[in-house]
């Protein structure tokens, strides 16, 4: 399931994933889905080490 939402980012923020998302040929929603998934990925892994 999915759920869409808003979010508001400073511009140096969308500006830096608007140039990964050219250099990889994709779209910025899906460079700051991928950003997102990584970072929770990275803080459940965290937790089940504590």
């Amino acid at each position: 399931m999915s759920t869409q939402i808003i979010i508001t980012l400073p511009d140096y923020i969308y500006q830096r994933a608007e140039h990964f998302a050219r250099l990889a040929n994709r779209d910025v929603a899906s460079i700051l889905v991928d950003t997102i998934s990584t970072f929770n990925s990275a803080c459940q892994w965290r937790d089940y080490r504590s």
